[in-house]
């Protein structure tokens, strides 16, 4: 058994990169077909639903986006603490 752990961050940024590319590639305008002058209740409710769902697909990108932001925080921070305690050990050696 070794006494050594090891970041293996490349398969994270690899998975992070791939959500970011799916995130951006998400279609936000849902349909692009206007009711026309139709001023029925029910098309009414239509289109505020329609236009909801855009709202709440736009804020949840932003919070994917924010998210892998986040993660790859993390990881040059465990990149930077490895190395830093891996120094700290050679100094000890």
């Amino acid at each position: 058994m070794s006494d050594e752990i090891k970041l293996k961050d490349s398969p994270v940024q690899q998975s992070l990169n791939e959500l970011k590319n799916t995130v951006e590639a998400m279609e936000t305008a849902f349909s692009k077909h206007t009711l026309g002058d139709n001023s029925m209740d029910v098309a009414d409710k239509l289109q505020q639903m329609k236009q909801q769902l855009e709202n709440i697909n736009v804020s949840y990108q932003a919070v994917l986006r924010e998210n892998t932001e986040s993660a790859n925080h993390v990881i040059e921070s465990l990149k930077e603490t490895d190395e830093t305690v891996a120094s700290s050990f050679q100094v000890l050696k």
